[in-house]
């Protein structure tokens, strides 16, 4: 069997793409736990990622220590913008409650869109096109929330030898199978008290074994290093949520909790809105947008934001729907007036088949000739058909 190099470039970009996934969105960027559902770092969350996050609602762009702010230094808006979120604020969703006329209609989803566009967003988004008459919009999501360690999160996997028995750090380190675990806070001067400095430039084992302990000592709090660790909670959604559409638009609200009943480790407030505009020929449109509700208020916007969310729609779960390219809403009854650069770009991607567009992200999806499935995530992977 000959060097296949299309398979090896296929294998070179995969790992490039999911080496850069983790460390711009996560999780998984360090990799020191248990799980990389349940991972652990050593930073705060929006520290650490740099895409894929919902922040809480009236978040400025302020720079946050220890999870709390220093006010004198925050930044300062001026009136005009102070006063048109007070205008903003008399905007109120309860349920759906509201006017369902056009005008309302728009003025309520492009609100929720342009939290997407915010330098510190809030929501997301998707819009596309569908053939078929659904009463019911069914929707898949995954998300995230990160809460503090605790000194029964913190671990390392380790499987040489037990270097910390008949020593001061037996009263700090266990063995738990693969990993180690602590007893108690070990800090940055329990390690340079154990570290022996001659050994340390003469063996490498032991050069790995005190790097390990100072990664231990990175997930405590302590005098010296004053920031928390913190831990990643799945959000425990349906698997599917059904959303019904006994009008255009309809809000959804959903409160929903990271770890169990009897145990939870994080709550989240948040809300789903749905558009959908009718056009001719049985197509419709659906924007769908999912809005974190949580607030900010003066501290922790770690705790108070959404993580590596997306949302899935598939038609596999709305039977009788079926997906139809962006570039067939020119058989919609509408006359679209294009300006010269939209033209261009129409000319220049004729031939790309595109389902959807996102709001405040980009879309991925898959779809075959019969308009399978699609999906939402918080950005693409451009796939090349000469690859």
């Amino acid at each position: 069997m000959g060097y296949d190099i299309k398979e090896e470039c296929k294998k070179a970009r995969e790992l490039i793409y999911e080496s850069v996934r983790k460390e711009l969105l996560g999780p998984g960027s360090e990799d020191i736990g248990s799980s990389i559902e349940h991972e652990l770092i050593t930073d705060e969350p929006i520290a650490r990622y740099s895409t894929g996050i919902l922040f809480p609602q009236k978040c400025e762009n302020v720079q946050e220590d220890n999870s709390s702010i220093d006010m004198e230094n925050s930044t300062r808006v001026d009136d005009e913008e102070l006063k048109n979120k007070e205008e903003t604020k008399k905007i109120s969703h309860k349920g759906n409650n509201y006017n369902n006329s056009v005008d309302s209609i728009e003025d309520h989803i492009d609100e929720k869109i342009a939290m997407a566009n915010e330098l510190k967003p809030s929501s997301m988004g998707i819009t596309f096109f569908a053939k078929g008459n659904i009463d019911k919009l069914c929707i898949r999501l995954k998300a995230a929330k990160y809460r503090k360690s605790t000194l029964k999160d913190c671990c390392i996997k380790y499987e040489g030898e037990d270097f910390f028995l008949g020593n001061e750090l037996e009263d700090y380190l266990y063995r738990d199978g693969e990993f180690l675990k602590l007893k108690a806070n070990l800090t940055s001067n329990v390690v340079k008290r154990f570290k022996d400095d001659t050994r340390y430039k003469e063996d490498e084992e032991y050069r790995k074994i005190i790097s390990i302990l100072y990664v231990l000592s990175r997930q405590c709090k302590d005098e010296v290093n004053k920031r928390n660790s913190y831990v990643r909670e799945p959000l425990n959604f349906e698997e599917v949520i059904e959303i019904k559409l006994d009008k255009d638009y309809v809000i959804y609200p959903l409160k929903c909790i990271g770890g169990t009943e009897e145990n939870i480790k994080v709550r989240a407030d948040l809300e789903i809105c749905v558009v959908r505009r009718k056009y001719g020929q049985d197509i419709n449109s659906y924007t769908v947008v999912l809005v974190n509700k949580e607030e900010f208020d003066t501290y922790e916007r770690d705790l108070k934001s959404i993580f590596q969310p997306e949302i899935r729609i598939k038609t596999e779960d709305n039977k009788g729907m079926f997906f139809i390219e962006d570039s067939s809403k020119k058989l919609v009854k509408n006359n679209l007036k294009l300006d010269d650069e939209e033209e261009s770009l129409e000319l220049l991607y004729r031939n790309k088949k595109n389902y959807a567009t996102g709001h405040g992200v980009s879309t991925s999806q898959q779809v075959n000739e019969s308009g399978d499935w699609i999906y939402i995530n918080v950005y693409r992977v451009y796939c090349s058909s000469k690859l």
